[in-house]
């Protein structure tokens, strides 16, 4: 009931704060001052046209094309700069009726376009697609189409675009970005689609928008900002290979929160991540510090180049839960990690980081548990790890140790990806789907020490044997030297030379 009260509350502030009055309103969606004729569409006066493509194709830059009320079925390419104007968003409805691959129903080919008050919708590739510049898409509805506003264009940088007081509403996805800067995308309305925002290039603005039950949001380029959003059923932001990214002052409503996917230290430490919440909670982001004590009340933890940190004694509900990437010697301990679904990245999360330990941690109904990704040298012990879609554990990484866990009812225990010198040591494996696999180079097959682990059902047993996959390179010889490696993949195995025949009593595990 408190959840309600507080969306409730927050959507409230949402309207009346940043959706500007209406007064304001009005003025902000007033056209640029025309310049040259109007021509009109639709209605019941002489000479009006029955077709916005007609009234475009006969226009001239600086006119206005004003279309009356009504259904058209047709694809408009917007060639004149011009101001498209429908009587009212509801009624002045341009239908795509599109089945073909890539057409939009609405193609903007030329600088400075206005374009307010339509329904658009039906576009196979999109509502509205804009391949020029300094154009203004505001206060329309852009709903049913395979993605809502697409910027696209072959080898051109588009610029300075705004994208102001639209509903964004059942599409493939909200608003794409391939090739377009300095976009400001304010104060719209985007629900119900594959993903929320799409970012390609720099220098773009996502501000004051609300996002509702998108699958998640991504950004590909750098020096981004998403400042004062509201994500409602949502999933993550992606930050993939960007860097300076200013995530700020934004709330999640039953979303989970920031995700970075990236292997270089600059696409981790560069951002500016400040002020943003998850159902009340916070969002911690960490960067080179030593010694911090998260506190208790945290949403989600991301700590970059961090050493010597306490996580601890944290209940993560909300959001993706914790993330290290570049840290060494912290310590999480006796935290509950529950229902985060992102891939790799949910329950805790480990990139290129060492020497930490991870104790006593209880995870569940995430996606994944455990991932150590490029990461060693770190202890994994007496965690409970139950009930995750995928991995209880994944580990990518040389000489991690992974003592007396509970890893149960998971999709896979443990799985082991080019991993080497790993000790896995009286752990209990209890009813997962399968309880071990590992993949490895030729030269490392026997370098990873699996010993006196249980593993149920619960039978006499003198060994185990764990079932895998060996990568064996070759190459072709090119005149006297070997010059082009492929692989050949053979099963393999591992063996545990006494597994236990009791489950470890770990304390939690029931």
């Amino acid at each position: 009931m408190k959840r309600k009260w507080l969306a409730i509350g927050i959507i409230l502030l949402f309207v009346g704060t940043c959706i500007i009055p209406a007064i304001a309103q009005d003025i902000e969606k007033s056209p640029p001052t025309s310049r040259g004729s109007w021509l009109y569409v639709g209605g019941s006066g002489p000479g009006n046209y029955s077709r916005i493509q007609d009234a475009i194709n006969d226009s001239s830059d600086g006119d206005t094309v004003f279309v009356f009320a009504g259904l058209y079925i047709e694809l408009v390419t917007v060639n004149r700069s011009i101001n498209l104007i429908g009587e009212n968003k509801n009624t002045t409805i341009i239908d795509g009726n599109n089945p073909y691959y890539l057409i939009s129903t609405v193609t903007i080919i030329k600088d400075d376009v206005f374009v307010t008050n339509f329904t658009i919708q039906n576009g196979h590739f999109s509502g509205i697609k804009i391949s020029s510049n300094n154009n203004k898409i505001v206060n329309n509805i852009i709903t049913k189409n395979g993605g809502g506003i697409r910027f696209s264009v072959d080898f051109i940088k588009l610029k300075d675009n705004l994208i102001r007081d639209n509903q964004i509403i059942n599409n493939g996805c909200g608003i794409a970005t391939e090739d377009t800067t300095y976009t400001i995308i304010s104060h719209n309305i985007i629900k119900n689609g594959n993903y929320g925002f799409s970012l390609w290039e720099h220098n773009n603005i996502i501000s004051n928008n609300l996002f509702e039950n998108v699958s998640y949001s991504e950004v590909w380029d750098s020096d981004n900002s998403i400042e004062n959003n509201v994500f409602i059923s949502t999933g993550t932001i992606k930050l993939y290979f960007a860097s300076r990214i200013n995530i700020k002052n934004n709330t999640f409503i039953d979303s989970q929160g920031i995700e970075i996917l990236a292997t270089n230290i600059g696409h981790w430490d560069t951002h500016t991540i400040e002020d943003n919440s998850i159902n009340g909670k916070p969002i911690y982001y960490y960067k080179h510090a030593s010694g911090i004590i998260v506190p208790s009340d945290a949403a989600e933890v991301i700590l970059v180049g961090c050493t010597y940190c306490v996580i601890t004694d944290i209940v993560f509900r909300e959001g993706i839960g914790i993330l290290l990437a570049y840290s060494s010697y912290n310590t999480i301990s006796r935290n509950t990690i529950k229902k985060t679904t992102e891939m790799y990245q949910g329950g805790i999360y480990l990139e290129n980081s060492l020497n930490n330990n991870l104790s006593f941690n209880s995870i569940t109904d995430c996606e994944y548990g455990i991932t150590l990704y490029n990461s060693s040298n770190n202890c994994i012990y007496r965690n409970i790890i139950k009930n995750n879609i995928q991995d209880g554990i994944l580990c990518y990484g040389s000489s991690n140790t992974l003592i007396e866990n509970h890893i149960a009812d998971n999709g896979v225990g443990m799985e082991l990806m080019w991993a080497s010198d790993t000790i896995i040591k009286n752990n209990n494996f209890v009813n997962n789907r399968f309880h071990a696999s590992f993949s490895i180079n030729f030269w490392g097959k026997h370098s990873n020490k699996w010993q006196s682990n249980f593993y149920s059902p619960q039978m006499p047993r003198i060994i185990k044997i764990i079932i895998g996959v060996v990568r064996t390179p070759f190459y072709f010889l090119v005149g006297e030297f070997p010059q082009y490696r492929q692989y050949i993949w053979r099963p393999g195995f591992n063996i545990d030379w006494n597994p236990a025949q009791e489950p470890y009593d770990i304390p939690g595990m029931r």
